[in-house]
């Protein structure tokens, strides 16, 4: 997936930074589109199951409930995996040029700093954690091409309920994002995502900004 990521990002997402981010987006939803009817055309159109791991099948119990052992491992991976994406972001020199380079590119290029090959690593990397979570996720949900659009909305609202930008907006909004749902499907499973737009809207009104993200300048 790393390298899917640098040969689209060379190949296609370049061309669209000095774009609208409206282009942006749609050049990516029409990427997404073309890789999943690629896959549906070598893989088929089933669903495939994908077991867990030997040692963490069965259930574990925790005193007041059991729960999957596999869904606690992925509960641990998850954890580190920001862990070491904040570490990543914000202390280390890389995390630095593109914080610098996505708040203003034109400043960093001219102290030297190619941003756009910062740009492409970054894009990169954000096609590998996807591919990442794909195959975390893979025993708990069947696998499917299309797999990835029931995730997909709900990742913009939780980007969106945290703040554009910002990482800790990020984790707050997934999780936030993840007792709505949870505790909407106990009642009504039908307005579980009905409920998420819901509390998207009033975040929106609220804070356009998100709850930790940050008025854009103008």
């Amino acid at each position: 997936m790393l390298a899917v990521g640098l040969i689209l990002e060379r190949g296609i997402i370049r061309y669209f930074y000095s774009r609208p981010a409206e282009d942006q987006i749609l050049v990516t939803f029409g990427i997404g589109i073309v890789i999943v009817e690629l896959v549906r055309a070598a893989f088929g159109n089933l669903s495939k199951m994908v077991p867990p791991p030997a040692a963490l099948a069965g259930i574990t119990p925790m005193g007041f409930l059991i729960y999957p052992t596999y869904r606690i491992a992925v509960s641990g991976i998850a954890a580190v995996t920001l862990v070491v994406l904040y570490l990543v972001l914000y202390r280390t020199r890389i995390g630095m040029v593109v914080r610098a380079g996505i708040e203003d590119a034109l400043m960093v290029n001219m102290l030297g700093i190619n941003v756009y090959r910062v740009f492409l690593l970054v894009f990169g990397i954000g096609a590998m954690a996807a591919g990442f979570a794909g195959i975390i996720n893979a025993p708990v949900v069947s696998l499917t091409p299309d797999m990835g659009d029931n995730i997909l909305v709900e990742t913009f609202v939780v980007v969106v309920i945290g703040g554009v930008g910002s990482f800790f907006g990020a984790v707050v909004g997934g999780l936030l994002s993840g007792e709505i749902l949870s505790l909407t499907s106990m009642v009504n499973p039908a307005y579980s995502e009905v409920m998420l737009f819901v509390i998207m809207t009033l975040v929106l009104v609220v804070r356009p900004q998100g709850l930790l993200g940050v008025q854009g300048r103008e």
